[in-house]
């Protein structure tokens, strides 16, 4: 191996491990907030920053995600709307701290207020590391990613030690998105990348898809497959339409239970527990989802080249999955209300049944987001939408039915109705796809 090739294989070595490091970082003091709050305030007072680090997580997940995508695909490509995306930021921002005041329902300026802040910080945090992932800066992308929770946990303890109070708290929830942010612009990692050239090589940069498209495809046919002309740029719409409601829609089914529980009224020990409990069983699906996805994606991927590997190994996964269900249910039954307490505190102990529930809901939603993935490997993403849809207003049908009695087991219900109808109808998806 060369001295350059050695050299490249250390960065990637060095930038890897600051990627995972960053994300662990993130989960563990993420976990550590959640602790810290409900430890200190108790479930009544915690009830409403339950709700929005519910807000903030639906907001990253479903929305700020798919921005980040967006800006380092045009960092990458030398260009950028910089002034669309600023008021995209500043359009989330409002519409969040709109949407908080009847959520809350209270007049208290401090809940918009935070809502605001978290769609501002967070936005600007996205934008931040999808330009560092443009210019392949992997390692300021860890530490923007660890920081960001850090800061957070940190900026949560002095305020707690000094008023512990629920609006305290909350305004805390967007403080280290914030200063993560600063931080990047005052190592000069922002300013220059925003308002001008940064680096030589952009003016050297492959060319762009409108480049490939508008120029003639001259001698395409003997220069090889990376000569091809790239589709057209509407190709990606409905695969972005597609893919982007499902995923909002798997994790508002997943996380919206104490959304469901503040819309509906609950007391807010209620809301909570709900939140915790819910926060707890997703630890195994943030923490493991994405190596996962890592480990078993390119298996599949290079199924479908094989269909008549392809049909034993779905119909093996189904199986295993069927048969998985329910000790998870059970695990989550015998073991979730113990671990709660612990974790939490006595009064947020939940119920057997809820925590069962919970259990098997997140199993679910892992099991859709994986058959999600087993669909676009397939390019049948465009009709990822119609069972998401179908799943989405089940859930709504037993949220406003009164099933489950309590409004916690109709959180859980929402649920898991949900998950069940949509996991259903993207394996039947599958399955007529590749079924002999």
């Amino acid at each position: 191996m060369s001295a350059e090739a050695a050299a490249r294989s250390a960065r990637r070595d060095s930038s890897t491990r600051a990627v995972v490091m960053g994300g662990i970082a993130s989960g563990l003091g993420a976990y550590a907030f959640t602790i810290l709050g409900a430890r200190v305030l108790g479930q009544h007072d915690y009830a409403p920053v339950g709700v929005l680090w519910t807000l903030q997580y639906l907001i990253h997940t479903v929305g700020l995600l798919s921005l980040e995508a967006y800006v380092t695909r045009t960092g990458r490509l030398g260009r950028g709307p910089w002034t669309w995306i600023a008021g995209l930021v500043v359009g989330l921002t409002t519409l969040t701290a709109v949407f908080a005041m009847p959520l809350f329902g209270s007049t208290d300026p401090v809940w918009p207020l935070a809502a605001g802040l978290i769609a501002l910080g967070f936005g600007t945090h996205v934008a931040a590391r999808g330009l560092s992932a443009a210019d392949e800066r992997f390692t300021v992308y860890g530490i923007l990613t660890g920081s960001e929770s850090l800061l957070r946990l940190a900026i949560a303890v002095v305020a707690m030690l000094i008023a512990p109070r629920a609006e305290v708290l909350a305004l805390t929830l967007a403080g280290g998105a914030l200063v993560s942010g600063a931080w990047w612009v005052l190592a000069g990692h922002g300013p220059r990348r925003l308002f001008g050239p940064r680096r030589t090589r952009s003016l050297e940069r492959k060319p762009t898809r409108q480049d490939e498209v508008t120029s003639p495809p001259a001698d395409a046919a003997t220069a090889g497959p990376s000569a091809r002309p790239v589709e057209p740029a509407t190709t990606a719409t409905p695969f972005l339409a597609s893919t982007t409601l499902a995923n909002a829609i798997a994790q508002v089914l997943l996380a919206g239970g104490p959304l469901v529980t503040a819309l509906l009224g609950a007391d807010p020990a209620v809301t909570s527990m709900v939140f915790v409990t819910t926060t707890a069983a997703r630890a195994p699906l943030v923490l493991l989802y994405s190596g996962l996805l890592a480990r078993v994606l390119p298996y599949l991927q290079q199924a479908t080249h094989q269909p008549s590997l392809l049909w034993p190994r779905i119909r093996k996964v189904i199986r295993y999955g069927l048969v998985a269900l329910l000790p998870v249910a059970g695990a989550g039954f015998l073991l979730g209300p113990p671990l709660v307490a612990i974790a939490f505190g006595a009064d947020l102990r939940p119920s057997g049944a809820f925590a069962g529930l919970t259990a098997a809901a997140v199993f679910l939603a892992c099991a859709a987001l994986l058959a999600n993935q087993v669909v676009i490997a397939l390019d049948r993403h465009v009709s990822l939408s119609p069972p998401w849809l179908l799943a989405l207003g089940v859930a709504a049908v037993v949220m406003l039915s009164g099933a489950g009695g309590d409004l916690a087991m109709r959180a859980a219900l929402v649920t898991i109705s949900g998950l069940t109808v949509a996991v259903a109808g993207v394996t039947t998806l599958i399955v007529r796809t590749v079924r002999p």
